[in-house]
């Protein structure tokens, strides 16, 4: 757990919460944070992470919200620019709908394979510590 709760203090999580197997973490909408922020597509999430035998069980869930929400805007905007008369309303609709797949799914799909690879690291790097730490006592 010690390494999830470092990971997400290095990569900037506004709150963050820690309660039995469980870390719980919260973004602001604002942060001063680089653009490849892992959290910026990310409002919060709930990390469990439990001991099966030799294993670690680690399971999360995201809250994506605000990534929907600016991909729908986006795309909103997008097609109220593009008013052609040889596009009717079906075709003016797909072509939105797969915009919007395009920018949120493509963004969603990035986001959680990213954010796999951090909970690896983060659950690695916390074991190493704490083998370290009991080969010295």
């Amino acid at each position: 757990m010690h390494g999830l709760v470092a990971g997400l203090q290095r990569i900037r999580a506004s709150t963050i919460e820690r309660e039995d197997s469980q870390v719980l973490f919260y973004v602001r909408l604002f942060r001063f944070v680089l653009k490849s922020n892992l959290l910026n597509t990310i409002e919060s999430g709930v990390i469990d992470a439990e001991l099966a035998g030799d294993s670690i069980t680690v399971s999360y869930h995201l809250g994506t919200v605000r990534l929907c929400i600016v991909a729908t805007v986006m795309i909103v905007v997008f097609a109220a620019f593009i008013d052609s008369p040889r596009l009717n309303l079906a075709q003016s609709a797909g072509i939105g709908l797969l915009g919007w797949l395009w920018l949120f799914g493509v963004n969603y799909l990035i986001t959680l394979v990213r954010f796999r690879w951090f909970v690896k690291r983060c659950v690695r790097e916390g074991f190493e510590d704490w083998s370290r730490l009991a080969r010295t006592a």
